[in-house]
């Protein structure tokens, strides 16, 4: 999921500064931009791997027979 979201970001990036002057009026905004989102990207991979040993086997089939609305859920 987080690789996903990292593709999503870096195509937006790719989309937004495909002209040169959208590059070259970017200025310090831009820098700035991409520090946010490699700070983020950090965070939730830090946070993944702290909480990866949270989810056991035997969870596995509780996991897997969830309903899309207890997914959901959880996810909120």
């Amino acid at each position: 999921m987080q690789l996903y979201h990292e593709a999503t970001l870096t195509n937006l990036l790719e989309i937004i500064l495909y002209h040169r002057t959208a590059c070259e009026n970017s200025q310090d905004s831009l820098l700035e931009l991409i520090d946010y989102c490699y700070r983020k990207f950090l965070s939730l991979t830090n946070w993944a791997e702290k909480n990866e040993n949270r989810i056991k086997e035997d969870d596995a089939k509780k996991i897997l027979e969830r309903t899309p609305e207890e997914d959901l859920q959880n996810q909120l």
